[in-house]
């Protein structure tokens, strides 16, 4: 490219105003792809200035800092990098990025309801951007924060995410719920329409982040910020919410494109602990990652207690619902570790297998009709009732409150005691006579 004196470098160049407002107002944008050559940064990658941005302490440039992240965190291969620090250059031909707050748009004004505007130079011949300017509107009321677009206050950070967006080559998009929307809405993060357009524009790049377990835990892998990233076969892309990747048998190995941020959570299986994270220098479980410029490598250690697998089915007893594997639940086993015993039922501490005298009633098993049945051992008649309930023991139809001989069915109730047999016999010789 030939060498341009400063003094008439904008006769070779071109400048572009992007603006976002608060409600729909009449303005004229650039269609980026209205010709049919996209204009672009002939490297992906610009530095910006935001030592300007001054109030409320370090508010501003921390959020326009965070905005910037968030593009990073689409990993489309652009990357910003933002510094603290003033620049000079600002509405001139020098080819310094720089973002500030002004009352005007270098001599011009902002227009109703305009929060911010993207100012960027360009080479038409060669369809290359080499300066971009974002101006934030003085007189508009800002804060910082997620969520719904609140009435009395616009959130800078989607502000500067926008202007951003414009500084990288998007055009605003007719989506209304896209950060790139001309409007201010309720989006906070880029989505995955801007997302595509970028990597189209200026690729991706990968690294493989592997995790490493020792002993017994799982790693969670999320974006760093909820919705900047979603898991598709290993990949991070956008507009999701709820998705992570999840190690839970190392090593994992994870393709993660350049410039996302990531969140690590280390869980223990129950009973457990997490250590550490080898090679680096937290203890706490939660671990951010700066986005990945090259291969990297992490270890989360856990402790391991010694596994207990008593019937050798290959699981550990605190996931076996069979401990000894013998039929019989654990909730429902009084030795789930004895595959020989199940049942106590004098709670004796001995299972009814090896027990002599399963109801302790002092009744030996083998001599007790109801041998599970402590108020029960004998059963004279075998009608199934043991004596202690049964109201007739021998089943002479006398009952036992009346019967001079209840466990001798030979013998009626008379108080005499005589025998069945002989009063059989008189009642047999009364009913001969009464015939004759």
């Amino acid at each position: 490219m030939t060498d341009f004196n400063p003094a008439n470098r904008f006769s070779f160049f071109s400048l572009m105003f992007c603006a976002l407002t608060t409600y729909p107002v009449s303005a004229e944008f650039y269609d980026n792809n209205s010709d049919g050559q996209v204009e672009s940064w002939p490297s992906p990658k610009f530095t910006f200035y935001s030592g300007d941005l001054i109030g409320s302490e370090d508010l501003w440039k921390e959020a326009f800092q965070e905005a910037a992240a968030r593009w990073n965190d689409t990993a489309t291969g652009f990357v910003i990098t933002v510094v603290a620090e003033s620049a000079t250059g600002q509405c001139t031909s020098e080819l310094t990025n720089t973002a500030s707050f002004r009352d005007d748009v270098c001599g011009d004004e902002f227009g109703a309801g305009v929060l911010a505007v993207a100012r960027n130079v360009y080479i038409p011949v060669l369809n290359e951007f080499v300066k971009s300017e974002i101006f934030f509107n003085r007189a508009q009321p800002f804060n910082v924060y997620d969520g719904d677009q609140k009435p009395f206050a616009s959130d800078f950070r989607r502000v500067a995410i926008h202007e951003l967006g414009h500084s990288m080559g998007l055009d605003h998009s007719a989506a209304t719920d896209s950060i790139m929307y001309a409007f201010s809405n309720n989006t906070f993060i880029p989505k995955l329409e801007e997302v595509n357009f970028l990597r189209a524009v200026y690729g991706t790049r990968s690294y493989e982040l592997t995790i490493n377990i020792e002993g017994q835990g799982r790693v969670a892998i999320f974006p760093k910020v909820l919705g900047t990233g979603v898991v598709d076969n290993n990949i991070f892309y956008t507009s999701g919410y709820s998705n992570f990747l999840d190690c839970n048998q190392g090593p994992c190995i994870t393709t993660i494109q350049e410039g996302l941020r990531l969140s690590l959570e280390a869980i223990p299986k129950s009973g457990e602990s997490f250590i550490s994270w080898d090679g680096t220098l937290t203890q706490s479980a939660e671990l951010s990652l700066e986005a990945l410029n090259t291969r990297r490598a992490l270890t989360a250690r856990f402790t391991a207690s010694p596994i207990t697998d008593t019937d050798n089915d290959g699981v550990d007893n605190s996931a076996d619902a069979d401990d000894d594997n013998d039929g019989v639940l654990d909730v429902n086993d009084a030795f789930p570790l004895d595959r020989l015993e199940s049942v106590d039922t004098d709670s004796d501490g001995v299972g009814n297998n090896a027990d002599n005298d399963d109801d302790n009633d002092n009744a030996l098993d083998v001599n007790d009709a109801f041998p599970l049945d402590v108020s029960e051992s004998v059963d004279t008649d075998s009608d199934g009732v043991g004596n202690n309930a049964d109201n007739d023991d021998d089943n002479d139809n006398a009952l036992d409150e009346s019967d001079a001989f209840p466990l001798d069915a030979s013998v009626q109730d008379f108080s005499s005691g005589t025998p069945i047999w002989l009063l059989k016999k008189a009642k047999d010789l009364q009913v001969e006579q009464q015939s004759k």
